[in-house]
């Protein structure tokens, strides 16, 4: 028998960022910087960010710090995700 675990808190995040970006997940580290080591913009942190609250069904407060991928993660966590 095959059992299948279900896809970690990082892995789910990671999939979701690398989905919107389409950047390699090679590139998507926890601690890869959202603006310096992977390029990217406002305005795709905040689809981000919606894409994460849709998700996991929470609301990331404007004033979360958000400037790694670790800091999503580390969030969600925190939400109980």
């Amino acid at each position: 028998m095959i059992t299948l675990l279900a896809p970690s808190l990082q892995e789910r995040v990671i999939h979701l960022i690398q989905k919107r970006t389409k950047l390699p997940v090679s590139k998507l580290k926890p601690t890869a910087h959202l603006y310096q080591d992977l390029g990217l913009d406002a305005l795709q942190i905040v689809e981000i960010i919606w894409d994460l609250e849709k998700r996991f069904q929470v609301e990331i407060p404007d004033d979360v710090p958000l400037q790694t991928v670790c800091d999503f993660i580390h969030f969600l966590a925190t939400q109980g995700k």
